[in-house]
């Protein structure tokens, strides 16, 4: 049966259905790539951002400029092109980057919000590809450039920030865009109301244009009781948010409370639990009442200059937060970290206190330890899914409950090992850190710690001063060009990524007949190297069959003539599709095309002013109907007769994209050139190969002929080549060339 829709404006599409036949399609169980990677023998575990699969319909939160290439000098030419379509008023659509983009060797990732800012960046971007120096694109990523070449380096970690870090209104935007975001902060509610007295969001979202509202707020936030579970909402929501665009670590870290936000990451804790748990540490902490609550202060002094000032106070003070080569927190008895304070002034180095209302990581705070172990003993803790680093020793965390309640236990009294868990996730693979927390503390740290190591990237996801948005956006490019992002893009798949399967059937009752005619064996080369390819493909798929007898591939005693008017019984199996689509943004040929349709988008946009004047030039003349049945025609000459609407092709090119010789596309069509690419794209979805033949010369040498199927799949494989559009460009070429000519003979 044939069905047939046609859409106004837009494609056609003609559908050729088969009659059901009972038992001809025997269901097979699925089969994913982690499965087949293992043999089959379970889950394998990916080592990367988008392991937890990307969904393809998930756009990013701003534009994405997406640019790659073979090499930097191609991809300094292509910018150069970019350019010059920005500057005319082209923008991308905002949409995931394509599979081509993101597995280039060289690539270029560029936030943008406006057409200036595009224009602006691109600008920028064009300079840098001039030097192509790594510190100059380094520069750029804090204006939303990330240029990245080959694979990505390694591991990615999550670093979740602590107190500190937290704003006014901090998620509220995100919230308002995603609803992954907006059930976060939903849930935190819902858990810390009856705690709080009131919800936890209206000490964090408040009116920014009330500045009353903005100083209690302020104030609010710098309770620990409150700080702690607002934090560790935002940085969980942060979390939540790249895990929908298909971004999971594989190791985490957090810094003092963003721990708990690891916990949840590492699925150690689940969030109310985790919630239920900082709120209790923030509570325990304030409860604790000394003579002396101590005092806490930042110092900007390498760590050897830290560790020799503090042996020489008087009294008990130590290094609280090691949270980078040249920045440390002290924190002790308050006399004793004035003191420091003032011996660093003297040596030079900056320091400054910290305002407090204790010192946390301290032995003065330990009283709050065994309460906060009542808490966690009546909580649901599991072992880790993946592997997390404590503060407490800066090494990966244990996996037995128990030990796991140890160490959060002694945390609160212990000093933060920052850098030591750095170097321990560098030492493990890591290569790739996201801060997923407020502002850019952590992002600094590993810059400091981890910077001179050129394969080490780090970013961050959330800063007011760029913007909840922008920085967010900026985040993706950083991972995109980084090399994560790609696992995920080819299909949803529930947070596995699919492979299909390599299937060969077993012998059939009835398998496909045709009849063949012999003819005469055909003179083959001493070293038949031409047949090669197709004689290893039909081995790879006997063995793959397992065949012990006679397989419809098999050779046959001398080479065959198919005859075209013996048409082979049976049913006709489509093995690979090629695909081109319009649309002026995008290849013609472009990889994804299959899944744009299956996402519904739409192909057709509105026509530039320039085309249309171009069409109007011609003076096209058209046929009208009246409403009385009859028709005049008529010639267009104004632009307000012409298409508006239309389905545009980007960029095709038949010799680069497919390698087909120069010459021989002079005497194609556009018709010929899109079906010949779409045959190609085919034969590579169903792995088929081309082999090359060789024609005698009278020497008896062998010189390359033309490339065709291998001889097992020649009489048994069509290749359909199709277009939807008649190829009429050569023709009006001739017409244009004919009349240019007769023009300028009669002159």
């Amino acid at each position: 049966a044939g069905v047939s829709a046609y859409g106004f404006g837009g494609t056609n599409f003609h559908l050729v259905i088969e009659e059901h036949v009972p038992g001809m399609l025997k269901p097979e169980p699925k089969v994913y790539a982690a499965a087949v990677a293992n043999g089959g023998q379970g889950a394998a575990t990916t080592s990367g951002a988008a392991s937890a699969g990307q969904p393809a319909g998930k756009k990013p939160l701003r534009g994405i400029l997406a640019a790659s290439a073979r090499t930097s000098a191609e991809l300094k030419d292509k910018l150069d092109d970019l350019f010059r379509r920005v500057e005319s008023g082209w923008a991308p659509e905002r949409q995931y980057p394509s599979t081509a983009d993101l597995t280039a060797p060289e690539r270029l990732f560029i936030d943008f919000g406006s057409q200036d800012e595009l224009l602006e960046r691109v600008t920028k971007a064009r300079k840098a590809a001039g030097f192509d120096n790594p510190q100059a694109w380094k520069a750029l990523q804090g204006q939303g450039i990330f240029r990245g070449s080959g694979a990505k380096p390694g591991k990615i970690a999550f670093l979740f920030p602590g107190q500190g870090s937290q704003y006014v209104n901090m998620g509220r935007l995100l919230a308002g865009k995603e609803p992954v975001v907006a059930q976060v902060f939903k849930d935190a509610d819902a858990v810390m109301t009856p705690i709080l007295g009131k919800p936890l969001t209206s000490f964090i979202f408040v009116d920014s244009t009330d500045p009353e509202a903005m100083q209690r707020a302020e104030m609010a936030l710098m309770q620990t009781a409150i700080t702690q579970p607002a934090m560790l909402t935002m940085d969980t929501a942060l979390y939540k948010l790249l895990a929908e665009y298909g971004f999971a670590p594989d190791m985490v870290m957090g810094h003092s409370l963003g721990e708990y936000a690891a916990l949840i990451a590492a699925g150690i804790m689940p969030f109310a639990h985790a919630l239920e748990a900082s709120a209790a540490r923030g509570a325990e902490m304030t409860k604790v009442s000394m003579d002396d609550n101590g005092w806490m202060a930042a110092v900007m002094a390498p760590l050897a200059v830290v560790e020799e000032t503090l042996g020489e106070v008087d009294g008990y003070a130590v290094a609280a937060n090691i949270n980078s080569y040249n920045q440390s927190v002290v924190g002790g008895a308050s006399k004793a970290v004035e003191q420091a304070i003032k011996l660093f002034e003297k040596k030079g180095f900056r320091a400054m206190r910290i305002p407090v209302s204790h010192a946390f990581h301290t032995k003065i705070v330990a009283p709050a330890s065994k309460p906060l172990r009542t808490v966690l003993d009546r909580l649901s803790i599991s072992s880790p899914s993946l592997p997390l680093v404590a503060n407490v020793t800066g090494d990966i965390y244990p996996t037995g409950v128990d030990a796991i309640k140890d160490i959060l236990e002694l945390q609160i009294a212990s000093p933060v090992q920052w850098v030591k868990g750095l170097e321990t996730m560098y030492r493990e693979g890591v290569r790739c850190f996201v801060e997923v927390g407020p502002k850019r503390a952590l992002k600094g740290f590993v810059d400091d710690v981890l910077g001179d190591k050129p394969d080490v990237w780090s970013l961050l996801t959330n800063h007011p001063k760029n913007g909840e948005i922008e920085s967010f956006n900026q985040a993706l490019c950083g991972l995109f060009a980084a090399g994560y992002g790609v696992e995920g893009r080819v299909a949803r798949g529930e947070g596995r990524v699919e492979a299909a399967p390599v299937v060969v059937a077993a012998p059939s009752p009835a398998p496909i007949q045709s009849d063949m005619k012999e003819s005469a064996t055909m003179p083959q080369p001493a070293a038949d190297t031409n047949n090669a390819l197709g004689q290893a493909l039909l081995q790879a798929l006997q063995q793959l069959a397992g065949q012990a007898g006679a397989s419809p591939l098999a050779p046959r005693p001398s080479q065959l003539q198919f005859d075209r008017n013996d048409a082979p019984s049976g049913s006709v199996v489509i093995t690979g599709t090629g695909l081109g689509l319009p649309g002026a943004n995008k290849p013609v040929m472009d990889p994804d095309n299959a899944m744009r349709i299956l996402r519904g988008e739409q192909f057709v946009d509105l026509i530039p002013e320039r085309f249309r004047k171009q069409m109007a030039g011609k003076r096209i003349t058209r046929l009208v109907k009246s409403d009385d049945g009859g028709g005049s025609f008529e010639v267009i000459e104004d632009t307000d007769e012409v298409i508006k609407l239309a389905g545009r092709g980007g960029s095709f090119d038949l010799a680069e994209e497919y390698g087909v010789p120069a010459k021989l596309i002079e005497a194609l069509d556009i018709t010929t050139q899109l079906s010949i690419a779409a045959g190609l794209d085919a034969l590579r979805e169903a792995a088929i190969p081309l082999v090359q033949r060789y024609r005698p010369t009278s020497k008896g040498t062998y010189l390359p002929d033309r490339w065709m199927l291998p001889d097992a799949l020649r009489d048994e494989t069509g290749i359909i080549f199709a277009s939807a559009f008649p190829g009429g460009d050569r023709m009006a070429d001739e017409f244009g060339r004919y009349y240019e000519w007769e023009s300028r003979r009669q002159q």
